[in-house]
């Protein structure tokens, strides 16, 4: 599953999006975090991870090649991603929040 499966629904698909979340949050930050942390950097393989889930991408406009969910959405997202490691949803929300308005 990946956050194209249920754009088309967003107001209904927040407890997909969720679910999304916790399921890369278990499989993939989990058994990591504390090796991250403990490096103080973040793998370009979680970041590609992210990015091809589409949850790098939440807030942005579909018209900048986002997924175009929103705030609510991007709230969900990041929220989800601190449960596995802070750092890491830090990094999301800067993504999203301040480096794609920028870029766009």
């Amino acid at each position: 599953m990946d956050i194209n499966d249920f754009v088309a629904d967003p107001a209904g698909d927040i407890a997909q999006l969720r679910e999304l979340v916790r399921d890369v949050v278990t499989r993939e930050v989990l058994p990591a975090a504390e090796t991250w942390d403990g490096e103080g950097a973040l793998p370009a393989t979680v970041r590609r991870t992210l990015a091809e889930l589409g949850l790098l991408g939440v807030a942005v406009p579909e018209a900048q090649g986002g997924v175009g969910l929103g705030v609510d959405a991007l709230t969900q997202v990041i929220e989800g991603l601190a449960r596995g490691d802070a750092a890491l949803a830090w990094a999301a929300a800067v993504h999203q929040g301040v480096a794609a308005r920028w870029l766009l």
